[in-house]
């Protein structure tokens, strides 16, 4: 086969992989996706592409070995379809990524099969609002889609060109940060009496608006691609970044406040959706008992307003069809 022939087949498998990974989230309603293959010693598995995952999740959880008391190891060991429904079960059989990940989602862990030959691994994270088992209509979607997979990873090796796993995982997301906004999206939030922006998933700024912009005394311009607690240095502590990241893994709405240099008391509300966080921001009034980052617990997103559904699920990039 020809060099040039071989890397045409490899970035059309490539792309393959990574629109049925786009295709199952998208269908079945999860906020995280990974596509893992196994290595030629059938011992170490290495995520080759991911959604939803801040970088620093994806890079800790790049390399599972099939020894190893993680979830995946242990739905390869086993070769089965692993459902873990609640934040209290992950804690029961996992706890050292319960640790890890201290917040409520549901996972679905299953084996990527070649014929009756183990080649990967799937994970999907749902907000921790599922039942004791997988609904028929999701099971269908997560078995056409490892089926499809498996095929995929099984026939490239065959042909000769083996899909693996580059130095970091392959992170699928929106746009460049640095691309000019969504005109529309931005002339609609700079009609609203509240301030918007958006963040990616590792917590940039993709997106602020005219009353975000005064409220927090940022300038659009300077900030976009920054994440939100370094370009507001008053809210670089970590339970801030915390928050972000809480809302982005359990996909669940969460809220915080902040005083801003001027003293002036905002409230933030952090809405996921696949591509990141919309972040609404109000001005507040201070509870003398409660501390600037103090809040209840998350919200469990259940009433998200539309407009908040359709800013962070405007990623730039549709969803392509998931080719056999």
């Amino acid at each position: 086969m020809p060099a040039e022939a071989g890397d045409h087949g490899a970035a059309d498998d490539s792309s393959r992989l990574d629109g049925l990974l786009i295709g199952s989230v998208t269908d079945t309603g999860a906020h995280i996706g990974a596509v893992y293959v196994l290595d030629t010693s059938g011992e170490l598995l290495r995520m080759v592409a991911g959604i939803g995952m801040p970088a620093p999740i994806a890079r800790s959880f790049s390399r599972v070995r099939t020894t190893q008391a993680l979830p995946l190891a242990v739905a390869i060991r086993e070769r089965r379809l692993l459902w873990i429904d609640s934040r209290e079960q992950l804690a029961r059989g996992f706890p050292t990524v319960a640790l890890a990940l201290p917040y409520p989602f549901a996972l679905a862990l299953v084996p990527l099969y070649a014929g009756d030959t183990i080649v990967g691994g799937f994970l999907l994270l749902w907000p921790a609002r599922h039942g004791s088992e997988l609904d028929p209509h999701l099971l269908g979607v997560v078995n056409d889609t490892c089926a499809r997979l498996g095929e995929l990873i099984g026939r490239a090796a065959e042909q000769g060109r083996p899909i693996t796993a580059g130095h970091l995982p392959r992170l699928l997301g929106p746009r460049s940060t640095r691309t000019p906004a969504d005109t529309g999206t931005l002339n609609l939030l700079n009609r609203l009496p509240e301030g918007f922006c958006e963040l990616d998933v590792d917590g940039r700024l993709t997106l602020i608006s005219t009353q975000a912009s005064d409220l927090l005394g940022l300038p659009a311009a300077e900030a976009l691609g920054e994440r939100l607690w370094e370009a507001l240095p008053w809210l670089a502590g970590p339970s801030y970044e915390n928050r972000c990241r809480a809302a982005v893994i359990s996909g669940r709405t969460t809220r915080f406040t902040g005083r801003s240099p001027e003293g002036r008391q905002l409230t933030f509300a952090l809405y996921p959706g696949l591509c990141g966080l919309t972040v609404r921001v109000t001005q507040a009034e201070a509870k003398p008992d409660q501390a600037p980052d103090q809040t209840p617990d998350p919200a469990d997103g259940e009433n998200v307003p539309p407009l908040m559904t359709a800013c962070t699920t405007s990623c730039g990039w549709p969803p392509p069809s998931p080719g056999r």
